[in-house]
């Protein structure tokens, strides 16, 4: 295969949700597709990328109205967006917490302010109601903190991604996707600028812009100064299959969330469930950092890519360590203890950048002219894919002004870069990657999957892990 060595104006590095979504938004806005080269260091859809998956939440539940907002926009996207509407199912959520866990409270008072319908479901007639609704969710959880949404629901990532891409080769765009011709090994400098970059093959790829949109993979080495903002951090995640008949007991049931615990979501059209942790998260050894004067600091966590077990054959391929399990199993036993002993399969650890505030990085390098960040998607980023390469080209102002069809307002665009900022106070010199999982542990890979059949603690109030 021959590629092109023809200067581009914009290059973007990562396929994943921010990545590609940029790029399309890019071509269906008028740029030439000869302007833009979309890269990857995996064959598409990358192994490694957090939205390579079964299912992902799409929702409005947030404590910041700034978010319940843009989710609301997001939502309008999947509903009408051709491309990515066949893979989008608006089944509602229920938010679950346990007692103590005032989030919902926060949630729930910012969704009617926006006239979004909740419905809580405190007593015992109102719980009856949920389980004669929903009769797979028939757990106890007892004095806990339920309310329900209609809207939102999921999307699967992977088709949704697929769909994504075959839209932006459509209308032209370029993309690589390899070890070789689409990794980028390093930034082509010239004095304080960017103008491009290298690649594993000893590929020159000359931009006068290039963004990093490469979530957990995003690498200080690349963008000089980024220190602690994103905590590569990993979750395991698990599926299991339902027969005939409990897949005709779990129609129509919403996605479940148990907050800061886990969530699943309700069964493809095959049986198919999934489960996500989030009672902890995985770290994997560190890295040091140097900023863009030279100066080296302590760095945060290395992800394990998926790829490389793959390549390497790792035992650890397909595996999550025993406390994750530990903990979809209880979890189960306490929203849908019928599910409890199921066997699981294709198993993995998910990697995503996480910031210690959990806003997104989308910003331009304070010291490097034309090197851009649009990551740090902090579990919560593929849900936006039909429509946030819009909001990252109009914030990092990716078109000259004319040629961007603005959809914001400036008081909206001035708060996404005041939030999306780089270097913002609450990102830097985090050092204890539990902040960036408010609290929650923040486990050593390595260690946690050596660690089998220990007794551990029931996952719940004051469990420690």
């Amino acid at each position: 295969m021959s590629y092109s060595s023809q200067p581009y104006e914009i290059i973007i590095v990562g396929a994943g949700a921010f990545g590609l979504s940029t790029a399309l938004h890019l071509l269906r806005q008028g740029v030439a597709p000869s302007a833009v080269l979309l890269l990857d260091s995996q064959p598409f859809p990358s192994i490694d990328a957090a939205s390579n998956d079964t299912s992902r939440a799409v929702r409005v539940d947030y404590g910041d109205q700034f978010y319940v907002k843009l989710a609301q926009r997001t939502i309008k996207a999947w509903r009408d967006d051709p491309v990515f509407r066949p893979h989008y199912h608006e089944c509602g959520r229920l938010h679950a917490a346990i007692p103590g866990d005032r989030h919902g409270t926060t949630v729930r008072k910012n969704l009617r302010a926006l006239g979004i319908e909740t419905t809580d479901l405190q007593s015992g007639k109102e719980r009856g109601s949920l389980s004669e609704r929903y009769p797979g969710l028939n757990g106890r959880m007892d004095r806990w903190d339920l309310y329900f949404t209609p809207v939102g629901g999921w999307a699967h990532p992977r088709d949704a991604l697929i769909a994504g891409m075959a839209e932006y080769q459509r209308l032209g765009g370029e993309f690589i996707g390899d070890t070789h011709h689409g990794r980028v090994v390093g930034n082509i400098m010239q004095g304080g600028r960017v103008e491009g970059v290298r690649t594993a093959d000893s590929s020159s790829r000359r931009a006068s812009k290039v963004v990093y949109a490469t979530g957990a993979f995003t690498h200080p080495s690349l963008l000089p100064g980024l220190n602690t903002q994103i905590h590569p951090t990993g979750f395991a995640v698990a599926h299991w299959r339902l027969t005939p008949e409990e897949q005709e007991t779990w129609r129509n049931h919403p996605v479940v969330d148990l907050h800061h615990h886990g969530y699943f979501f309700p069964p493809d059209d095959t049986g198919l469930m999934k489960m996500g942790t989030g009672i902890m998260g995985f770290g994997h050894g560190s890295a040091q950092t140097k900023d863009a004067r030279g100066k080296i600091s302590a760095g945060v966590a290395v992800p394990r890519a998926n790829s490389s077990l793959q390549a390497s054959r790792h035992e650890d391929v397909g595996k999550i360590p025993a406390m994750a399990e530990q903990a979809i199993r209880w979890i189960l036993e306490q929203m849908c203890p019928s599910l409890v002993k199921k066997a699981i399969f294709d198993t993995k650890v998910c990697w995503d950048g996480m910031t210690p505030d959990g806003g997104w990085i989308i910003d331009q390098h304070p010291d490097i002219s034309g090197l851009y960040v649009a990551a740090g998607g902090s579990g919560h980023g593929f849900k936006f894919l039909p429509i946030v390469g819009e909001w990252i080209i109009e914030t990092l102002g990716l078109l000259h002004k004319g040629d961007v069809a603005n959809r914001l307002d400036e008081n909206t665009k001035e708060e996404m870069r005041r939030k999306w900022a780089w270097g913002r106070p609450t990102n830097m010199e985090v050092h204890d990657p539990s902040v960036a999982l408010q609290g929650r542990p923040v486990v050593d890979l390595e260690t946690a999957m050596r660690t089998r059949g220990v007794d551990r603690r029931t996952p719940g109030v004051g469990a420690k892990l």
